[in-house]
């Protein structure tokens, strides 16, 4: 418990530092005339996307449980998605809006594994797909000679995902041995129940290839949804960011956001984006603008989700019955 309380801690002071040092970079002089530039018209567009980009996810999550032989509602999906991501906000952990998910559908019928597998297939795919267009957008500003804003940390973070699945695909033959380590001790043997079960539930969707091709093409979908988003974001600021770059920069603050380290992002996202901005070459204020809107517009679509949980609580009325 002490632990848990020094590692919280820990992330609230890398949070703060991170902020701390931006702030002392800005300057506010610079940040007062990028207000009354703002574009209300671009964010409000903005706002759209990130509700459908929700309603996208909630999409890719319903196949793989489908193929998991749990029939949720496709409404009820949506509801889920969007008040677990509403009370995510409230939690330091990233992964607690994946929990929390993880539990309402055991609520419907299906199992823990199929639950936890098909929530870590869909972060992965994600992910694999993300790094996708990010190694593309590396390749086309290499070959039109623009790879200068492209550092060698920043390329191996963008291979990151594709190295990950290599190194899975050389152990898969050896990671029930490893998992095997779990088992017959008094504190880990449920866990290794549960580990086994949700790895095997994992390597089955081989047998749903075409869910898994459906699903990676809503990926996309998501990605560039997203992309739209935080160039309209920009173009609200009038300080627009060419696409490639944000086809790069939005997979990286993606993985960095994803370590856990800090509050739910706070601090790493917003110095992510004004370090890959600034290669970019816009000023540490009109990154830390765009980041600061980023972090805004998407809060505002977790908010949908904060009325859905009070009219109809975290289970739903239709589980509560």
């Amino acid at each position: 418990m002490r632990s848990k309380k020094l590692f919280l801690l820990l992330r609230i002071v890398i949070s703060c530092g991170i902020l701390y040092l931006i702030f002392r970079k800005l300057e506010y002089d610079q940040m007062k005339i990028l207000i009354p530039k703002l574009i209300i018209s671009f964010l409000m567009l903005s706002f759209l996307f990130v509700l459908l980009d929700r309603v996208l996810m909630s999409q890719r999550w319903n196949i793989l449980l489908k193929a998991k032989k749990t029939v949720i509602p496709f409404i009820e999906i949506v509801r889920i998605y969007f008040v677990t991501s509403f009370l995510g906000m409230f939690v330091p952990s990233s992964i607690a809006p994946d929990a929390m998910r993880a539990y309402l559908a055991t609520k419907y019928g299906c199992t823990n594994a199929g639950a936890i597998s098909s929530i870590f297939l869909d972060r992965l795919l994600g992910l694999l797909s993300f790094a996708l267009v990010a190694s593309v957008s590396c390749l086309v500003l290499f070959l039109n000679g623009n790879s200068q804003i492209i550092s060698t940390s920043m390329l191996i973070l963008v291979l990151m995902p594709f190295l990950a699945v290599i190194l899975w695909l050389l152990l898969h033959g050896y990671i029930a041995q490893i998992l095997q380590k779990f088992s017959g001790t008094k504190y880990f043997d449920s866990l290794y129940r549960i580990l086994v079960e949700s790895y095997s539930s994992l390597v089955s969707y081989k047998n749903n290839v075409l869910d898994l091709i459906k699903v990676a093409i809503i990926c996309f979908f998501n990605h560039g949804l997203f992309i739209i988003t935080v160039y309209l974001i920009t173009l609200s600021l009038s300080v627009p960011v060419s696409v490639v770059h944000l086809c790069i920069f939005l997979p990286l603050v993606a993985l960095v956001t994803m370590l856990p380290i800090s509050l739910g992002g706070l601090g790493v996202q917003e110095g992510a984006y004004v370090y890959l901005f600034s290669r970019s070459g816009l000023s540490v204020q009109e990154s830390f603008a765009v980041a600061f809107l980023i972090r805004v517009v998407t809060t505002l679509g977790c908010i949908p989700g904060g009325f859905l949980y009070l009219s109809s609580g975290f289970q739903g009325k239709k589980i509560m019955e």
